[in-house]
């Protein structure tokens, strides 16, 4: 499986090929215009020179990779009490998810969780929504504060994970909509919040 992880300073001229972009592009769904960027050159050559760079690991070591690395893009983080954001990809392994005693799933993307990819125990919540800049929200903030009040008042140490596909904009904004309300606090200081523990957030406008 090839994921992505952010390029150091030493790692900006990395050959890559159609097959690891392609698969990249595949497992991520779309791909996020701050994600990756290449140079020009023939369809089987060329360089990445920003973003992010695909190689294969275990997807269990990237949604467990969380506490040490707050800027991976497909990790889980903790924000605060039970209430985790991330990407895809840690949705979709059941060992993380325990780990984190995650009980409720809520998705804010295009498509929801396939059947295939669900678990037993944990209830899944989907809100429609595109990665663009532009995707209006806010209807949606009402219905995502209830998901994630119920699903962590369901036990004292009850987990929930809010996820879009790289955890970086829909998800990201949800999250801080519900700090904002829960916690009182104003946008610039939820956004700071959640930023600190996962350092890929671009937020909707």
């Amino acid at each position: 499986m090839i994921i992505g992880r952010q390029l150091s300073n030493t790692e900006t001229d990395i050959p890559h090929t159609d097959i690891h972009r392609s698969n990249f592009s595949i497992m991520n769904g779309q791909l996020h215009d701050k994600s990756v960027y290449y140079r020009e050159g023939s369809s089987k050559g060329g360089s990445i020179i920003g973003g992010v760079h695909p190689r294969e690991v275990h997807p269990r070591e990237v949604a467990l990779n969380q506490r040490n690395h707050c800027t991976d893009y497909n990790a889980m983080h903790r924000i605060t009490g039970g209430l985790h954001l991330g990407g895809y990809l840690a949705a979709t392994v059941e060992s993380a998810l325990r780990e984190g005693n995650i009980g409720t799933i809520l998705t804010v993307m295009d498509t929801p969780i396939p059947t295939e990819h669900r678990f037993p125990g944990i209830a899944y919540h989907w809100i429609p929504a595109y990665d663009d800049e532009y995707q209006n929200l806010l209807s949606h903030f009402p219905l995502a504060y209830d998901i994630i009040e119920n699903g962590l008042a369901a036990s004292p140490d009850a987990g929930v994970y809010v996820h879009c596909a790289a955890g970086i904009s829909r998800s990201a904004t949800t999250v801080i909509s519900y700090i904002m309300r829960n916690m009182r606090m104003p946008y610039e200081t939820a956004r700071a919040l959640v930023g600190s523990r996962r350092g890929v957030i671009n937020p909707n406008p």
